[in-house]
């Protein structure tokens, strides 16, 4: 079977699920059915990764996604950076995004956001005014150009404690010298997707009433 993976994947952002972790990669080369993936990790390293499967999903500024499963072949650093060889086993399957429920904010949420990696850049204060599982909308004052990736600190009311999750840009426009962004979630931890998504539910269940 045929699992060679398109050129045109070269340097797209991916999720990589192992385990009950979520990483986020860029696909630095493409060899065939073989590619490498420049790991992107925060202040929190990710553990040591055995020799098991990965799910991989990319996800284009196109909002076009890819599905894959691959394994484990090698680890190596170059520049600081992790690198995780890996190899397709499954085709490569396209579906249709599905959007979970989003919530609009009725009144803003301030966030914290900065661009990754935060070497040199300082927290600054946005305002959501609608989320999903998925991503969210907010405004800001510092711009970030389309596709470049950035920190969102998400707490209460979602959550009781924050995290700190690994975003990307989708889309961003400005008026007046504000500046609007729609980002995708890259490494939200399953059991704070599920909180946000019962959150999100609720509120909506209760604005419907």
């Amino acid at each position: 079977m045929n699992n060679n993976l398109d050129q045109q994947l070269l340097g797209e952002i991916c999720t990589l699920k192992y385990g009950q972790e979520i990483l986020v990669g860029q696909i630095v080369q493409i060899d065939e059915e073989h590619f490498t993936v420049k790991l992107v990790e925060g202040e929190k390293k990710s553990s040591f990764l055995e020799k098991q499967a990965f799910k991989i999903t990319i996800e284009t500024l196109d909002r076009k996604i890819r599905l894959l499963d691959a394994e484990f072949v090698s680890e190596s650093s170059q520049d600081m950076n992790r690198l995780l060889l890996l190899k397709a086993t499954s085709d490569i399957q396209f579906q249709s995004k599905r959007q979970g429920p989003r919530l609009p904010c009725t009144t803003p949420i301030d966030i914290l956001y900065r661009v990754f990696p935060p070497i040199y850049h300082s927290w600054k204060t946005g305002s959501f005014f609608n989320i999903s599982t998925g991503g969210a909308q907010f405004i800001g004052d510092m711009y970030i150009a389309i596709g470049e990736l950035m920190e969102v600190k998400l707490g209460p009311p979602f959550f009781a404690e924050n995290e700190i999750v690994i975003s990307r840009i989708v889309h961003a426009s400005s008026e007046k010298g504000k500046y609007t962004f729609s980002i995708q979630f890259l490494n939200l931890q399953e059991t704070h997707k599920e909180q946000l998504n019962n959150y999100i539910k609720e509120t909506l269940s209760a604005l419907r009433k």
